[in-house]
């Protein structure tokens, strides 16, 4: 009994362990197999990554041969292309030639075109700039014109009339055959000069008859050659600008006072004064009995008698009008009509009868350029001198040189009753 259960118990046991043995051996062969797998499949990997990378390496080196074959085939069809062009070259080279020389005629012409048109270009330019600095001087004179537009009024031209009628009257120089002195003395000028009145000749009319050689504003300094020098232009009476300036910037409201205008001449001061000026009244003195008769006629013809008059007198004898005269004018009266003693004599004469207190003076050129001319001393206490604004714009006839000769002066001596004959 007891072996039998030994035996059984023994091959309960050898069951167990054949069965635990055939269980590892299982086992084993099963984890033996998984790694064959794995091996097969990391070969069958390679085996993948190596077919691949064999296709690359025999695409490239396939893409190399095509690309060494392409060069070649390339190479070979440029040297045919050689060899037939130098062919070609030597029967086609005198025609190419040609071609080629003309090609480069064409390219000189377009060069020379291209010159050309630079030149033109650059000449534009320069043009451009000359119109546009016309064009600026050109509105610069087209404001000045509208400026003097502005300044011609009806007075303006009354007295532009006025002075149409009296060239037509005077000889070109204005001057009379009675005054041979006055010629005299401006020939003895250290540089030549001529009378133009400036009453009757603005810039303007000047520049025309200039132009037409009827005047002429220089003289040949040898005659023969080109060489010329400016004249001197001299005017016994004020231009149109000059009496506007007189009376609407120099002198003050006249209303109810009376200007004596000395030596007048042609009448511009009386003609100015009437239409730039309320003066009561305008007397005018004059030696020349021709200028006289000159100055009636234009007076009565544009009808001015109700504040003008015009005597024929000496202003020596004029006491009685100088002590009651309120503006005393004198333009250039009397350095080429007078020889220095007459001249010296009028002078004491005006110093000693001009003498209301206030009275106003003007004188073309200063007093003391007048007097010392003739070695005369102007009288203590008689006038003082006030300031005068030329700076003004009257239109382009305007001369800026000529305003600043104007001066204008105040009687500050006392008033005086009539001088007796001895004192005169």
């Amino acid at each position: 009994m007891r072996g039998e259960e030994r035996r059984k118990r023994e091959g309960k046991n050898g069951g167990r362990e054949g069965k635990n043995r055939g269980r590892e051996r299982g086992r084993t062969e099963e984890e033996r197999g998984e790694e064959r797998r794995k091996r097969g499949e990391e070969q069958r990997k390679r085996g993948e990554e190596q077919r691949k990378r064999g296709g690359k390496n025999r695409g490239r080196e396939g893409k190399n041969r095509g690309r060494e074959r392409g060069r070649t085939e390339e190479e070979r069809g440029e040297e045919r292309r050689k060899r037939e062009g130098k062919n070609g070259g030597r029967e086609r080279g005198g025609p190419e030639e040609e071609r080629g020389r003309t090609e480069e005629e064409r390219g000189r012409t377009e060069e020379e075109r291209g010159e050309e048109q630079r030149k033109r270009g650059e000449e534009q330019r320069k043009r451009g700039g000359k119109n546009r600095g016309r064009e600026g001087k050109n509105r610069g004179r087209t404001d000045r014109d509208e400026l003097d537009n502005l300044l011609v009024d009806n007075r303006k031209v009354m007295l532009q009339s006025i002075a149409d009628d009296l060239r037509a009257r005077l000889p070109l120089h204005a001057m009379l055959p009675s005054e041979t002195s006055a010629q005299h003395k401006m020939q003895q000028q250290a540089r030549p000069t001529v009378h133009v009145d400036g009453f009757l000749y603005d810039d303007e009319l000047v520049d025309a008859l200039c132009e037409e050689g009827t005047m002429s504003r220089s003289y040949c300094l040898s005659c023969g050659s080109y060489k010329t020098a400016p004249l001197e232009f001299l005017s016994h009476s004020f231009s149109v600008s000059e009496l506007q300036f007189l009376y609407q910037n120099v002198l003050p409201d006249l209303s109810g006072r009376t200007l004596v205008d000395v030596g007048s001449r042609l009448g511009a001061v009386l003609y100015g004064g009437y239409v730039y000026s309320s003066a009561s009244q305008l007397v005018g003195l004059e030696l020349s009995e021709e200028f006289v008769q000159l100055q009636n006629d234009v007076l009565q013809k544009y009808q001015l008698t109700d504040r003008v008059q015009v005597l024929h007198a000496d202003v020596c004898t004029q006491d009685v009008l100088l002590q009651n005269a309120d503006v005393l004018v004198m333009n250039n009266v009397f350095e080429y009509f007078m020889e220095p003693a007459e001249q010296v004599r009028a002078w004491r004469f005006i110093m000693l009868m001009f003498r209301k207190k206030g009275s106003l003076l003007v004188t073309v050129p200063g007093l003391q350029e007048s007097l010392s001319a003739v070695q005369e001393v102007l009288l203590p206490g008689w006038v003082e001198e006030l300031p005068v604004d030329s700076d003004v714009y009257l239109g382009r006839d305007a001369d800026p040189d000529a305003l600043r000769q104007i001066h204008l002066y105040r009687v500050i001596g006392e008033e005086q009753g009539p001088v007796s004959q001895n004192q005169k």
